[in-house]
């Protein structure tokens, strides 16, 4: 965290807190994807990884989609701003395939 002191015309300095570093997920991540027991497996470091560098992308390009937390999952939903329906992303490392649907409840 760094503090820096603004002051807009004659008003009083105030402070204002920017993140210079903050924690990433993986270790959160690791444990979730570890609560059925056994440890975090490479494939599963590999598809956090994945969704977190999509979801900073994603994030840069201002879309107005909701990009939630990365997990590690062979899956990543997208909100739409709207509870009625969402963009649905999927990766089969085992046949090499992408996919993409939007899901209408």
């Amino acid at each position: 965290m760094r503090v820096e002191l603004w002051q807009v015309d004659k008003s009083a300095a105030a402070p204002k807190f920017v993140v210079v570093s903050q924690p990433n997920n993986w270790a959160k991540a690791a444990k979730h994807s570890t609560e059925g027991g056994g440890p975090a497996t490479e494939l599963k470091l590999r598809q956090l990884e994945f969704w977190e560098k999509f979801r900073e992308y994603g994030m840069a390009q201002e879309t107005g989609f909701g990009f939630r937390k990365a997990a590690p999952h062979y899956w990543y939903d997208i909100g739409t701003g709207s509870g009625n329906w969402w963009i649905s992303l999927t990766i089969n490392t085992q046949s090499k395939e992408m996919g993409c649907g939007i899901y209408v409840p």
